[in-house]
């Protein structure tokens, strides 16, 4: 193709594309959808229905929830503590029941467990107390499996893994082993 010719068609070409560019430019931030075969712009999911940034019209709203109190995981720590294992399975098997009456309360029950021995390194005792005395049943198994978790990845540390010792990882992974051994 000769030299005039090829400044021809890329003279076209950037003379169509950069009004277009412009358009949908000018579309995006006029929030106007504007369709284009194949594509589902930002405003569209995949199945062609529109997508809302407003809370209020996701499927389940992005509130916040209503979960336990300070006071409530403060009195959960301390059952454990004091070695009550009944009165602290109740409460947990009644914050299960609460949730399977309204699916809402699930943050109470994940609260329950994350919070009940979060960074406090000389509950696992307690945990192992708890067990042995109620092997039946699932809090006490679920609580110590959360614990282990939990501790596993404080055993890991926040550090780059070419930061962290080994020593660190073989801790995580032990503990992590306990919990598996509770779910």
């Amino acid at each position: 193709m000769n030299k005039a010719l090829k400044e021809v068609f890329t003279s076209a070409f950037w003379l169509l594309v950069i009004p277009l560019m412009v358009l949908l430019a000018a579309a995006a931030l006029l929030r106007v959808y504007i369709p284009i075969p194949g594509f589902h712009g930002p405003r569209q999911s995949g199945g062609g229905r529109e997508v809302s940034r407003d809370p209020e019209a996701l499927p389940t709203p992005r509130t916040n929830p209503d979960t336990l109190s300070v006071a409530q995981v403060l009195g959960f720590r301390q059952m454990l503590r004091d070695g009550r294992f009944e009165a602290l399975t109740a409460a947990l098997e009644v914050l299960q029941q609460e949730f399977e009456q309204d699916p809402a309360a699930e943050y109470k029950v994940y609260d329950a467990y994350r919070k009940l021995g979060e960074s406090e390194r000389d509950l696992e005792p307690r945990f192992a107390k708890w067990v042995e005395r109620y092997p039946d049943r699932y809090p006490p198994h679920l609580a110590a499996a959360q614990y282990a978790y939990l501790r596993g990845w404080e055993e890991r540390g926040t550090r780059f893994a070419a930061e962290t010792a080994q020593d660190n990882f073989q801790r995580m992974r032990d503990q992590f082993a306990r919990a598996e051994e509770h779910a």
